[in-house]
């Protein structure tokens, strides 16, 4: 008996083996398979071009160091005029790939994901803008509260090909990982971001006290584009700071409703899937505005969750003329980011994090939504561009005003 036992005992553990075996080798295998973004949809070729700017004006309070001021890493991705022997941007650049290997990990950036360096973009280094217009509109966009604004590629870039200078920044503290461009690397912190395990309380403690410094960073980037607009370089008089979206996903989504709320320069904005955080709860946004979500159907309906809800509810319902509720069927939380394409797809499954909506289709779907919005209220273009989405976009729910809100997400 117990021989027999043994005996069952070791053709489990082989057979368990031969399965950890076989899924090891599906990862690395797939690890070293080229992944290329989405294509563009516009008739704009794209640039992106890679800033680090501080500023002087604040500490910075996350830091262990007390002596640092704020210091963000930028990214611009615009309308480009690309020559014979322009150079493909790099998805992270190498400095970011290494860093983040050796804060990652083996499992995280060889067994879980694609390799980056095999990661094309749809983008070149520093290309003169092109010349067709004298000025694009700009939206600011930031990443949720542990992404990578270069996790949003996809989206950048699309905006960009559509006649668009989208500006993101990273979140020192906040942000996995930020390396700026004299090597110094700052890692997420615990007063920044303290992880998804902590205690709803201290997350809502940290949320609350961050939604100010990321208004801030917008605050100043804004700022320092108009500085960058005339001074001498590619950028001059290319940015209409006349017309300003501001757009973010999660946390990012959040700072994009705050701001909208505290600074007039903002002319339309958009929170994709975000917690709403700021005074913004109470008090009236007085800008277009859309909430663009994932599907929380299947959710459960807990309190927390309702009241994340109804708070959307309220904002909505005092929002202007030009406001929208949209949801992605079958989305999850990370389906408006690179995530998906980026990491293995059995992980991607396996985790449901994305729903099971197709990467690409449901970045699509995202971009068209975000373009048609931005076009409308940045552009001039007829509000039918928001129609044709009904039709075009079948996996795009629009919110009935005749319904409340927090019943329909």
């Amino acid at each position: 008996m117990v021989r027999k036992l043994i005996k069952v005992v070791g053709v489990g553990a082989a057979v368990l083996i031969a399965v950890i075996g076989i899924i090891l080798i599906v990862l690395f295998m797939e690890h070293d398979q080229p992944v290329t973004l989405p294509a563009l949809t516009g008739p704009y070729a794209v640039g992106r071009a890679a800033f680090d700017w501080v500023d002087e004006s604040r500490p910075e309070v996350l830091a262990p160091e007390t002596a640092l001021k704020r210091e963000l890493t930028v990214w611009i991705w615009y309308p480009a005029l690309i020559e014979k022997g322009a150079r493909s941007s790099d998805y992270e650049p190498r400095p970011w790939r290494v860093a983040l290997a050796q804060h990652q990990g083996f499992v995280m950036t060889d067994l879980l994901r694609h390799n980056s360096a095999l990661v094309h973009t749809r983008s070149f280094v520093n290309p003169q803008p092109a010349p067709s217009q004298p000025a694009y509109p700009v939206i600011l966009m930031k990443p949720g509260i542990g992404a990578l604004a270069l996790d949003y590629s996809t989206l950048a870039e699309d905006l960009a090909s559509e006649g668009y200078i989208v500006v993101a920044s990273d979140s020192p503290y906040s942000t996995y990982l930020v390396v700026f461009e004299n090597g110094r690397v700052a890692e997420r912190r615990p007063e920044g971001n303290p992880g998804e395990n902590a205690p709803v309380s201290l997350k809502n403690q940290v949320a609350n006290r961050a939604i100010s410094t990321w208004v801030s960073d917008d605050r100043f980037l804004l700022d320092r584009l108009s500085q960058l607009n005339g001074s001498p370089g590619i950028f001059r008089r290319r940015l209409n700071l006349h017309a300003v979206g501001v757009m973010g996903h999660s946390f990012g989504g959040a700072t994009a409703a705050e701001f909208c709320r505290e600074d007039p320069r903002c002319t339309a904005g958009i929170d994709i899937d975000g917690i709403p955080f700021g005074q913004v709860v109470h008090t009236s946004l007085q800008r277009p505005f859309m909430f663009l979500m994932s599907d929380h159907s299947r959710e459960q309906r807990d309190a927390e969750s309702q009241e994340v809800k109804e708070e959307i509810q309220s904002i909505y319902e005092r929002l202007p003329p030009g406001r929208l509720l949209v949801i992605l069927r079958n989305a999850g939380h990370f389906s408006f980011s690179d995530n998906p394409l980026i990491f293995n797809p059995i992980i991607v499954r396996m985790s449901g994090a994305a729903g099971s909506i197709s990467p690409t289709r449901g970045l699509n779907a995202a971009a068209a939504c975000i373009r048609a919005f931005f076009d409308v209220h940045l552009k001039g273009a007829p509000a039918s561009e928001l129609l044709r989405l009904r039709t075009d976009y079948p996996q795009l729910m629009f919110a009935d005003d005749s319904k409340p809100v927090a019943a329909q997400m």
